[in-house]
């Protein structure tokens, strides 16, 4: 009997380095692909980049623009059919809605949760202010982004804010650190994150769609970027899902 549980343990063990090493080698083969799929995102958001700036040099437009209320619209890409496709900020009331302080320590959810030992990530309209009193030593902007953005500090600070000076202004996940990101070339960028680990995101913006109000005396107050031609009446942006416009939140 000795014999056998000795055989038995030694299979046992076996059999859990073999499962161990397949999961080693599974992560650096999703690592490997990740890298991979960044490196040909990088090669096509350089081309797109090169389209979008001849576009708008011929159109008579800027690549980015503040709107009224301090959204963020930026020319990403051409689409077929020399339609321009738009990121634009989304961000709203989130931090009001989804009742994140239960889970907080002392809440009614019992879990003590803050987000110490965490490192959240963004992507959005600009770089962060990483001097903002409830953001200051946690956030990094790992991308190099230097056009400080309102939204995307908004936004950081709904992610990691510390309130300091207000406690309800305080964050989701309030101890946790932030590496910060600007949207462009935002999908290989992810696929570099992801393979160093990167966990959880937050992506407030999406493609812009339609009629948009630019706030300049009439008639330049409102804007039709809902395609090129007089029979374009409806703007296919709107509600459509690709691979590149189903990551995005709202």
């Amino acid at each position: 009997m000795k014999g056998l549980r000795i055989t038995a343990l030694l299979a046992a063990l076996s059999l859990s380095g073999l499962l161990a090493a397949q999961v080693s080698v599974q992560g650096v083969t999703r690592q490997s692909k990740l890298q991979t799929l960044s490196e040909k995102l990088q090669q096509r958001d350089i081309r797109d980049r090169q389209q979008a700036g001849a576009f708008a040099q011929r159109a008579g437009f800027p690549m980015r623009r503040v709107l009224p209320g301090g959204r963020v619209l930026e020319l990403q890409r051409i689409a077929p059919g020399n339609r321009p496709v738009f990121y634009i900020t989304n961000n709203i009331v989130a931090a009001d809605t989804v009742s994140t302080d239960e889970v907080w320590p002392g809440k009614s959810g019992g879990l003590s949760l803050d987000g110490s030992g965490m490192t959240m990530a963004e992507w959005d309209g600009g770089a962060v202010y990483t001097d903002h009193l409830d953001l200051v030593g946690r956030v990094s902007q790992v991308d190099g982004a230097t056009d400080i953005s309102g939204h995307s500090t908004h936004v950081a600070g709904t992610l990691i804010g510390a309130g300091a000076l207000l406690i309800d202004t305080r964050g989701m996940a309030y101890a946790a650190n932030l590496n910060a990101y600007d949207w462009n070339s935002d999908t290989a960028e992810m696929a570099t994150a992801a393979a160093a680990g990167q966990l959880v995101s937050n992506h407030s913006y999406g493609v812009a769609a339609g009629w948009l109000y630019m706030g300049d005396l009439p008639p330049d107050n409102w804007w039709w970027i809902g395609g090129p031609e007089p029979s374009d009446l409806e703007d296919r942006n709107f509600g459509y899902y690709d691979a590149d416009y189903v990551k995005k939140g709202a």
